[in-house]
């Protein structure tokens, strides 16, 4: 048990040895590992990495791609995306601004429900969800909607799946207004109950980094892009 703890306490100190070794670099030349979820990654970093590329050539950027929180502090990423603000003490965090979240649809797949007065009469309306939980119809049903499991017969939470989902017709998704407006065969859904949900964009990294000339770059640089397109 001692030989464990004694483990991981070498554990912990050589990351934090890491963290502040990178911390102090002053050079631009070097990696920066930036966590993204999946559409952020698709369709927002690419360009945002194709300017940071032309004002550091010398730099080298790796992209990990998950809806799930990375581990800053065990340096599973340097600069984080987030739809929340982080809670420990040693992270730093900017918030960028709001990404507003709407229902989008084909126009097809909308002519094809039935006519309705009310947005409760529509029972058959498929909506691609994102797991088995209730959190989706929730949001909705507290709008005036009344789903249930029924309504959500397509699931993954593979985000660039339901898009294309939806692009075949099958069903109404949840996707941020900024993409969702531009993207082409689709159109706002329902836009007369506003959007279904407004989410927070935090920019993260830890505090040691921020003192990196590099990891500084790039973090102003992405919380600059991101904002205006917010």
């Amino acid at each position: 048990m001692q030989l464990l703890e004694h483990a991981r306490s070498m554990g912990k100190a050589a990351l934090q040895f890491s963290l502040t070794a990178t911390g102090q670099s002053q050079q631009i030349e070097g990696t920066v590992v930036i966590s993204a979820g999946e559409l952020d990654a698709v369709f927002r970093l690419p360009k945002i990495i194709a300017k940071l590329r032309q004002k550091e050539p010398g730099m080298d950027i790796e992209v990990v791609v998950t809806n799930e929180p990375s581990d800053l502090k065990r340096r599973e990423a340097d600069i984080a995306i987030r739809n929340f603000r982080p809670t420990q003490n040693d992270l730093i965090a900017k918030k960028l601004g709001e990404e507003v979240i709407r229902l989008y649809a084909t126009q097809d797949y909308l002519e094809q429900l039935p006519e309705f007065s009310e947005i409760s009469e529509l029972s058959t309306i498929q909506i691609i969800g994102f797991d088995r939980s209730n959190s989706a119809s929730e949001v909705l049903n507290k709008k005036g909607w009344q789903l249930s499991k029924q309504n959500f017969r397509l699931i993954t939470s593979f985000q660039p799946l339901q898009l294309e989902l939806c692009k075949e017709g099958l069903g109404v998704i949840f996707f941020p207004e900024d993409l969702g407006d531009n993207y082409p065969g689709l159109v706002r859904a329902f836009e007369h109950m506003g959007p279904a949900m407004q989410l927070p964009v935090w920019l993260v990294c830890h505090q040691e980094l921020r003192t990196s000339l590099r990891v500084r770059r790039v973090f102003d640089f992405i919380a600059q892009e991101l904002r205006q397109s917010l």
